[in-house]
């Protein structure tokens, strides 16, 4: 979904005029304009039909890269499963026997030279979307590009059978776990 910039600010006002009744309790609640707020101050429009499908828009594909970063989210989210089942000693001995640096067992987020719509987006997945709140709280400002890695580990990552599965219902082998971490 875009807004053109007349778009924007008659639906910030419209947000503004929602909530001044919404405090006199003459509103409804069934939209939530602090989101939508939110979604247009931090360019996440896309989210809006994401957040409200009861309503049909015209469009309501997001972006690539979105698409892209809920891989991403998906795939670390594996992995900091497998991670959980292992146990601190188990996974730090894997590490260890397979050189992995435990900074690269980490979800820790894009740089902010150069992958600054990925940390917007994905900190909008996490506090407004309420995705993936296992990353909530982790400052997802890498001090380096991170985003090449994460593409040549979801290449691995999609190769795997049932990769769909296995963020909901399954786990990731150790094998696989090795092999995402050293991509």
């Amino acid at each position: 979904m875009k807004f053109s910039d007349e778009q924007k600010l008659i639906v910030l006002m419209l947000a503004d005029l929602y909530n001044s009744q919404k405090n006199a309790n003459i509103a409804s609640y069934e939209l939530d304009p602090n989101f939508i707020k939110e979604a247009i101050f931090s360019n996440n429009t896309w989210a809006i039909p994401w957040r409200f499908p009861g309503i049909e828009f015209s469009n309501n594909e997001p972006p690539e890269y979105i698409r892209e970063l809920f891989d991403i989210l998906d795939m670390w989210s594996s992995i900091e499963n497998k991670q959980k089942k292992l146990g601190t000693e188990k996974t730090h001995k894997i590490l260890i026997n397979n050189e992995i640096k435990p900074i690269e067992a980490e979800f820790i987020g894009f740089s902010s030279m150069n992958e600054g719509e990925y940390i917007t987006a994905t900190r909008f997945i996490i506090e407004e979307l309420e995705r993936f709140t296992q990353f909530k709280g982790r400052y997802l400002v890498s001090q380096w590009d991170t985003l090449s890695r994460y593409r040549r580990m979801l290449k691995i990552f999609e190769n795997i059978p049932n990769s769909n599965l296995v963020t909901y219902n399954e786990e990731l082998s150790e094998k696989n776990f090795i092999e995402l971490l050293k991509a």
